[in-house]
């Protein structure tokens, strides 16, 4: 029945979710210093919706870091820190029409200025 229904969308030309052109993430990451972060990420024509958390090491504040890329280079960049705490965040970034290439997403300790790069996220 199922397979039915889904080659019946098809031939109607329905979409199942037509908003988001693609949703990826990474599962918790943390850095030597003890500093974690996870996200979900999800894009659309004209920005990137970022939802997750933050957790702070015991040797102070963790930032993480996003960037947004479009055409080759960086069009904006959003921060959250923990201090103490597990911090979630949910938010949208606007961009350009046609949306971000990527989002490269960094994991920074605030004491020893220690960068770690989680990884390059393409809008598929």
């Amino acid at each position: 029945m199922t397979i039915v229904m889904l080659a019946l969308l098809g031939v109607l030309g329905i979409g199942i979710s037509s908003n988001v052109a693609n949703a990826i993430g990474f599962s918790e990451t943390c850095n030597k210093w003890g500093g974690c972060a996870a996200a979900n990420m999800s894009f659309s024509n004209r920005s990137a919706t970022i939802q997750g958390y933050v957790i702070n090491s015991p040797s102070g504040p963790t930032t993480v870091m996003f960037e947004f890329y479009a055409g080759g280079n960086i069009f904006s960049t959003q921060t959250r820190t923990a201090d103490n705490e597990k911090r979630s965040f949910h938010f949208t970034e606007p961009g350009p029409v046609g949306g971000f290439d990527f989002v490269r997403v960094w994991l920074i300790n605030k004491v020893s200025s220690g960068y770690i790069q989680i990884g390059d996220y393409p809008n598929r």
